[in-house]
């Protein structure tokens, strides 16, 4: 991105995406927010000897759109970039890129998301990862029974309502697993219960914008008892924004899963206006960057 079309933007909300279809950089882009992108940053990357192994050599633009601005580092994978594909060539781990702009990110006055990578980031964590967050921050809500394997060792699933083995990264797949990896299906494998009941998409922005979505069937719903999840969930997963599936089992809600991708509340009608507003307004001071 260019320095003319960052002075001309109209928000202090600064928008770091690795996707090149990602909606909330098209939609930041539409409203004249700042939008940079990491590949942005490819020909910065030079390698070094171990311990530093990768320099970047941030450009003076991308310091000043982010300096001092509610940044929304949505930087959940290096999946299909130049970098990853520079990276790769020079046999260099993607943890290392995530290590080395962090210095960027500290120039922000606040971040919509725990930086770093999947796993290291409270924002990106595996389901039972999750399931354990959200029981530490004091949540009143169910979460599936699951087990895990030992190396190539089958768990004994007798223990689970209706075993299922998925991906611990499959967030929203319940239905059908469709991501979990040959290794996954082989190596420490995972299995939990079937969902039971029907399932709620709930969504939140910032602090004061939040709803919910029920994709099949309708049902009676404890509004309260929601925004009390949503609420936790923000703090155990250091996300200024984000989505949870939950499945109401009778007067039961259980806590599936949580992304902060917004993909499946990005076609919730009405919801797009709200992310414009978000994008436009951040939520200042939600979360203050790591010294």
């Amino acid at each position: 991105m260019s320095t003319e079309s960052m002075a001309q933007a109209d928000s202090r909300t600064v928008v770091i995406t690795s996707e090149l279809d990602d909606f909330v950089a098209r939609r930041a882009s539409a409203l004249r927010a700042a939008v940079l992108h990491v590949d942005d940053l490819c020909e910065c990357i030079s390698t070094r000897p171990w311990p530093e192994v990768l320099k970047v050599d941030l450009p003076d633009y991308f310091k000043a759109a982010v300096r001092g601005a509610y940044v929304i580092n949505r930087i959940f994978s290096l999946a299909g970039t130049k970098v990853a594909s520079r990276l790769k060539a020079e046999g260099i781990d993607e943890r290392w890129f995530h290590i080395r702009i962090q210095p960027l990110l500290e120039l922000a006055d606040c971040l919509a998301h725990d930086p770093g990578t999947r796993g290291v980031s409270r924002t990106l964590l595996p389901l039972d990862a999750q399931w354990f967050e959200i029981k530490r921050v004091g949540c009143e809500v169910s979460t599936p029974d699951f087990i895990r394997g030992r190396g190539r060792e089958r768990p004994n699933v007798a223990v689970l309502r209706e075993p299922i083995q998925k991906s611990a990264w499959s967030l929203f797949e319940w239905k059908e697993e469709r991501s979990m990896t040959w290794e996954e299906s082989q190596s420490n494998q995972f299995y939990v219960s079937r969902p039971a009941g029907i399932p709620i998409i709930a969504w939140y922005l910032g602090r004061s914008v939040h709803g919910f979505h029920c994709p099949g069937k309708t049902a009676e719903i404890d509004e309260v008892a929601i925004r009390a999840i949503t609420s936790k969930a923000r703090a155990a997963f250091r996300s200024d924004a984000g989505e949870m599936l939950l499945f109401l089992d009778g007067k039961t809600l259980c806590f599936h899963a949580f992304s902060p991708l917004l993909a499946t509340v990005e076609r919730v009608d009405g919801v797009a206006g709200k992310i414009d507003g978000w994008i436009m307004n951040g939520r200042r001071g939600a979360f203050d960057v790591p010294r």
